[in-house]
């Protein structure tokens, strides 16, 4: 899906006067994350929704400084809505999803559900034809339970104050990601990769990368690599190079060697076996380069006939 379909897409479904909304606490025991929905008066809740959707509109939808990328080609640049593309759904992701295709979330009940559970907050928007969820985090400090511990507020357009008598609950109507059209879209990487396993997702499709330049006999020994999988921007772009790279599977693996070779930014930084026909990683800026050569990230100003490497980069069509 490119952005200014999403874009129309997304902006006609929540502007239309055809949708409702339900605030859902997403609470997580111990083996898995379900969901409830918060039943609160229809002002708060035409509030709630407002907000949110002009938080998605404002800070994304019509930001001209974001762009769509899919989270296997994920780089460097910070204003960037994420599709999630792959193939490795970790679990809890998979029960929000769930979430999101459900049409009958139970309701709240104090007696059986426990804030203290609460892990995330989700506003579910739906109509006759679509539906988005969106999700924020929930973090401790946002929940102020009434305890023995003597907790007061400051009445509405008066000077004085009363005893909190309730637990309180703090919204943060910004964004982590949403579901809309069946897919995933992450605004906050951190937030998924430290709190839904997606680190996890990562590392094990970056394995799989690995596999695919072992195949191609271009490494003497493909084990530093595999040494640095745990580092996580390391594995994304490994995932990058194993489904987009333009020069694996692409260009021989003579050429690239003989490129190496002749390249300044290259140059001198990978060593050779005794026959020239494979290249031997033995520093982290070798590996490093080496990801570099193979997702194409460098290059020389038509202009200037400087070089340089690059963190991000879009192709001029």
């Amino acid at each position: 899906m490119e952005f200014d379909d999403l874009k129309i897409n997304l902006s006609a479904f929540i502007n239309s006067d055809q949708i409702i909304s339900n605030l859902i606490f997403i609470l997580r025991n111990n083996e898995s994350i379900y969901g409830r929905q918060a039943i609160i008066d229809q002002q708060t809740q035409e509030e709630l929704t407002v907000t949110f959707r002009n938080y998605l509109l404002e800070n994304i939808l019509y930001n001209e400084a974001f762009s769509l990328l899919p989270l296997s080609k994920a780089d460097e640049r910070k204003s960037v809505l994420y599709r999630y593309d792959i193939d490795d759904l970790p679990k809890e992701l998979k029960e929000i999803k769930e979430l999101y295709q459900d049409n009958s979330t139970q309701v709240f009940n104090h007696s059986e559900d426990n804030l203290s559970k609460l892990k995330g907050i989700g506003l579910q928007i739906s109509s006759s034809s679509n539906k988005l969820l969106l999700y924020k985090q929930h973090y401790p400090v946002q929940f102020m339970k009434n305890t023995k511990n003597f907790s007061i507020k400051r009445l509405r357009n008066e000077s004085r104050f009363e005893k909190l008598q309730e637990d309180i609950i703090k919204i943060n109507t910004s964004l982590d990601f949403f579901f809309f059209n069946d897919e995933c879209f992450i605004q906050n990487l951190n937030v998924v990769e430290k709190y839904f396993g997606v680190h996890e997702a990562i590392i094990n499709t970056a394995i799989s990368g690995i596999s695919k330049i072992k195949e191609t006999e271009l490494l003497e020994d493909t084990k530093p690599l595999e040494d640095r999988i745990s580092d996580i921007s390391f594995a994304r772009k490994l995932i990058r190079a194993e489904r987009n790279s333009p020069v694996l599977g692409a260009i021989s693996n003579t050429d690239i060697i003989e490129f190496t070779k002749q390249h300044l930014f290259f140059k001198d930084v990978f060593e050779y076996t005794s026959d020239n026909k494979k290249i031997i990683l033995n520093t982290k800026t070798s590996s490093d380069k080496f990801l570099l050569m193979l997702n194409d990230d460098y290059l020389r100003s038509e202009l200037t006939q400087k070089r340089y490497s690059i963190r991000a980069k879009d192709e001029i069509t």
